[in-house]
Order: C-alpha cells, then sequence, then structure tokens
C-alpha cells in the first residue's frame, strides 16, 4: 500500500473533525465523538507508515514542532483567561495544560479540554519513538500494555487507566492497518459503508461523552467505535483512486486543517451558542478553523521547523496532519 499523501485519509480527517464540531454545536449528537476514535485510528496508520523513514531524534522533533507550538498558541489565552475568571491558580491543570501530561496524582483534563486526545497522541509518539531507539522495545511494550490494561480494568488508578487505557488498541489498529495489503475499490466501498453502519448501531448514550476515557468506565468504546473506525478507514484507503477533482481536493484541504478546527471550534461554539443556530454555529467554527489554519498554523508550523532545521539535521516534513 502506497504512504504518501493521501487523499481519502485527509478526507476523513476532515470529516472527523466536522463531526467533533456538530456534537459540541449541538449538544445533541453522541454519534459525532466518534471523530475523536478515527483520528487515533488515522494516527497509528500514519506513525506505522512514517516511522522506516526517521531516526528516533528526527520523529521526535517531527512531532513535538507539529503538535507543540500550535496547541500553546490555542492553550494559553484560553488558559491565561480561565485563570483570570476563576481567580486562582490550579498548578496541577497548568502543567497537564502545557506538557500534555494527564496523571497528577489523579487524573487532570487541560484548560482546553478537547486536549485530552493529545495526552493519549504524545503517549503514542513516545512508545513509537523507542521502538526506533531497538525495534526490540516493541513486544516489551506490547507486554507491558496488556499488564497496564489489566490492571486498568481490574483496579483503575489514574497512571494505569492512561498507559493502559483501552483506547489505546485504536492506534494499533492503525498501526495493523499499515500492515494489510490493498484491495479493490469496490471491496473499500463495502468496507466504508460496513463501518458506518456499525458506528450508528453501536452508539448509546454511554458513549457520548469523552471524559470518560479517562477513568476507563468505557472499556468497550474500542470495541463499539474503534473498530468500526478502523473497517472505516480501512475501506477510505481502498478508494484512493476515486478521490481526485477539485471535491476531493477540497475534503484534502479540510483534512490538512482538521488540527485547527479541532482545536478552535470550542473557543468559537462556547461564547456562541446561546445566540447562534446550532447549524449555523458549526458552519461558523469549521470556517474560523480553516482562516486559523491558513493565516496560524501553516506559518507558525513552517517557522518552527526551520529553526528545527538549522539547529539540527533536517525534519522529514510529511504533509499529514495529525491531530
Amino acid at each position: 500500500m502506497v504512504h504518501g499523501r493521501l487523499q481519502s485519509i485527509q478526507a476523513l480527517r476532515f470529516i472527523a473533525a466536522s463531526l467533533v464540531v456538530v456534537t459540541h454545536a449541538s449538544h445533541a449528537f453522541p454519534l459525532g465523538n466518534v471523530g475523536c476514535d478515527i483520528f487515533f485510528v488515522i494516527s497509528g496508520f500514519i506513525i506505522a507508515s512514517l516511522l522506516p523513514k526517521h531516526t528516533p531524534t528526527s520523529f521526535l522533533r517531527s512531532r513535538l514542532t507539529r503538535i507543540y507550538p500550535f496547541w500553546w498558541a490555542i492553550l494559553l489565552p484560553k488558559m491565561v483567561y480561565q485563570i483570570v475568571v476563576n481567580g486562582k491558580w490550579d498548578a496541577a491543570r497548568a502543567f497537564t495544560s502545557i506538557t500534555l501530561w494527564p496523571v497528577m496524582g489523579d487524573f487532570t483534563v487541560p484548560y482546553l479540554f478537547v486536549g485530552w486526545t493529545l495526552c493519549f497522541e504524545m503517549l503514542f509518539y513516545v512508545c513509537a519513538s523507542l521502538v526506533l531507539v531497538d525495534r526490540r522495545a516493541a513486544p516489551v511494550l506490547t507486554l507491558a500494555y496488556v499488564v497496564a490494561l489489566a490492571g486498568a480494568l481490574a483496579v483503575g488508578t489514574p497512571l494505569l487507566a492512561f498507559v493502559g487505557n483501552p483506547i489505546i488498541l485504536e492506534f494499533l489498529m492503525g498501526v495493523l492497518i499499515a500492515r494489510l495489503p490493498g484491495a479493490r475499490p469496490a471491496i473499500g466501498g463495502g468496507a466504508v459503508m460496513g463501518g458506518i453502519a456499525a458506528i450508528v448501531l453501536f452508539t448509546t448514550p454511554q458513549l457520548s461523552h469523552p471524559y470518560g476515557v479517562f477513568d476507563v468506565s468505557q472499556p468497550l468504546r474500542a470495541v463499539l467505535w474503534g473498530v468500526p473506525a478502523a473497517v472505516l478507514v480501512w475501506g477510505a484507503l481502498q478508494l484512493e483512486p476515486l478521490f481526485k477533482g477539485r471535491a476531493a481536493s477540497a475534503l484534502a484541504y479540510g483534512g490538512d486543517a482538521s488540527y485547527s478546527i479541532y482545536l478552535v471550534h470550542m473557543l468559537v461554539i462556547a461564547p456562541l451558542a446561546a445566540f447562534i443556530p446550532w447549524t449555523l454555529l458549526a458552519v461558523l467554527a469549521i470556517g474560523v478553523g480553516l482562516l486559523v489554519h491558513r493565516h496560524l498554523e501553516k506559518p507558525l508550523l513552517s517557522l518552527v521547523r526551520s529553526k528545527a532545521r538549522h539547529g539540527g539535521k533536517s525534519v522529514s516534513h510529511d504533509r499529514h496532519r495529525l491531530a
């Protein structure tokens, strides 16, 4: 399977981000939270595809420069505002927000709460870096995860519930997809339809709130949403030859902007929800995300990676957008 820039995957990223936006704008569309699960599967697929092209140092540098600078740019104004409004400094929450490490005795959610997904992203990146250092780390990490998963389900301590969280299985599904052979578009189309049908079928009120993943109160999420999301991602990959023309390019550009859309959408929705119908609010949030991507995220990423290249070896500039 070819792992260059994939229009199908970028289009699916845009759809996933839009699902999350619609859920938060409407407060009545729990199905949209599956967008996060789709992101996790895609991340596993892309990272597995990128690893052979990197050294441990270049991989970590690429991921850190991709995630943190733009995250901080969006986070810091929100964090300062919350501290001023609340009139107090929450050191644990500030540390979690800046570092994306959520276990501070108990679980701590970043000031920009959508950052909970980035906590899992960074954990996966660290593990991928260890595999690059020594491939023998892969079975050790797998065994450690199985033990942590069992401990999380048995006792649910914060550390185990994070590093052994069932949702990490969704990244591993993406890794598996990167190693599967391709198939005909017709088969891919069937997989896409089957994945969508399964997601709709398995959507329940218990799966409607993302905070549940932190206390492992939703251990079936990786099965009920993760497996259908993986089938959907694999099916989309088989349809890659069909993703041509202006419509496909527009969707792919939306995928490029999905990190911006994901991070800024609640900053648009929260203050305007009482004044604007949710349909228009969702469109506005996506539009603002597209503008932020063009005028802030892209220039900032270019600047940071330029500085990184001058400070060391050239960083591989993959064109996939991870969130």
